[in-house]
């Protein structure tokens, strides 16, 4: 019988633990294995792990809006912040809608801060085991985001040894 009492298996707080343990190790197992199989149909040099600051990723998160006309994406929320050391500046422009497409913003529902740090939470959970298993194999980059696609380009380019002016045009247009 569904739902019925007698089919329940309740589990101790000691069960419940160990049994939560065991899906955590499965989902990092499962990662990895998946990034194994990766590993087996290419040659990955390197793994580009973009980092930003959670307070700007969780404010950038709470700014998105949709045009409820045409669809378009945009973003209101505006970064400036000044870093850890009180002199580097973060700067992150809103992404606004045209004149047209003002009036017509809307947020998703589930956009609040609760469920972007449940999200982002969710995301480090998950993530973790990918990048442990590319910086064991010393294939992970950390590289910290100083900002938007504008600042961030050209220092990304430069911790790569990359150093291709076509290439900042594009990123930066």
């Amino acid at each position: 019988m569904k739902g019925s009492k007698e089919h329940e298996y309740p589990l101790s707080p000691k069960g419940r633990e160990k049994l939560l343990v065991q899906a955590m190790n499965y989902q990092q197992c499962k990662y990895c294995s998946l990034i194994e199989i990766l590993e087996g149909v290419t040659d990955i040099d390197l793994v580009i792990n973009l980092k930003l600051r959670e307070d700007a990723l969780i404010a950038k998160c709470l700014g998105r809006r949709t045009c409820s006309e045409c669809g378009g994406n945009y973003n209101v929320a505006c970064i400036d912040m000044k870093g850890d050391d009180g002199e580097t500046r973060m700067y992150m422009p809103p992404l606004l809608p045209p004149p047209h497409c003002e009036t017509k913003l809307i947020t998703r529902s589930d956009d609040t801060e609760n469920v972007v740090k449940e999200r982002l939470r969710i995301y480090h959970e998950t993530s973790k085991p990918v990048e442990d298993f590319y910086r064991k194999r010393d294939k992970l980059l950390e590289f910290d985001l100083p900002g938007g696609i504008p600042e961030s380009w050209p220092k990304l380019l430069q911790a790569l040894n990359v150093y291709d002016d076509e290439d900042k045009k594009s990123a930066a247009a």
